[in-house]
């Protein structure tokens, strides 16, 4: 029973080990190939229970969309372009920030035939900046794709840790359980080739976890190098 309870106490401190690791280290988060960059307010127009935000374009994409609008009302956030001119064809990134000016989510908007403006985003209500970066014009691409790929390594290591983390839950778990109902009877128990079984299950669904955590993350990251978040088409 010693050598169970040190066990025991081995897992609870893996398992707090790797939550705190998967907070601080935050290995397949979100990176982006541009950072953020401060486009100027021109002006705060209301505007029937809508507050629309002007901004002037400071990024290379200024050569394309001039500025954009972020319209904000009780209901929805939304986004709307000024295009320079007429496009056959037009594909860009719209990359969305909260209030501390961290990424929240990105869209890939494209539009055929466009007129001066396009026609009006919907992206997340907690928007409160946005940077906009041109995908490709007229068949010339510019930037692939916005989000970076995280390194496979990364994704390894962090379905690891899952799946390592998974187990000690398990540990913790089954020990609880089996202490809790049977009591007495728990040492025998534990002592049983039964409970190396179940240990071997635990074991199992740890392993599981890791392979397909990890088969899914690759083919996300996969997906990720195409496409971003959220895709609109206006034909």
């Amino acid at each position: 029973m010693k050598l169970l309870n040190v066990l025991l106490i081995l897992a609870v401190i893996t398992f707090l080990v790797i939550v705190l690791l998967h907070f601080v280290l935050r290995l397949c988060k979100n990176r982006y190939y541009h950072g953020f960059v401060e486009d100027d307010l021109l002006k705060n127009e209301p505007d029937a229970g809508a507050n629309n935000l002007i901004f002037d374009v400071n990024s290379d994409t200024r050569k394309y969309i001039k500025r954009y609008i972020i319209r904000k009302s009780s209901y929805e956030t939304a986004v709307v372009c000024n295009y320079n001119e007429h496009y056959n064809d037009i594909a860009y990134y719209i990359t969305c920030f909260n209030r501390r000016k961290k990424p929240i989510a990105i869209y890939r908007v494209r539009e055929n035939r466009t007129t001066t403006a396009s026609r009006i985003i919907r992206v997340s209500k907690r928007t409160k900046y946005a940077n906009i970066w041109i995908s490709s014009v007229n068949g010339i691409v510019l930037n692939t794709n916005e989000l970076m790929p995280v390194p496979k390594i990364r994704l390894f290591l962090d379905s690891l840790f899952r799946g390592i983390g998974f187990f000690a839950f398990e540990y913790i778990v089954v020990y609880i359980l089996v202490s809790y109902i049977l009591g007495k009877q728990a040492k025998p128990f534990f002592e049983s080739f039964y409970f190396m079984i179940l240990l071997g299950v635990c074991g199992l669904f740890a392993l599981l976890m890791f392979i397909f955590g990890f088969v899914k993350r690759k083919k996300k990251n996969w997906i990720n190098r195409g496409r971003s978040i959220v895709s609109y088409e206006f034909i």
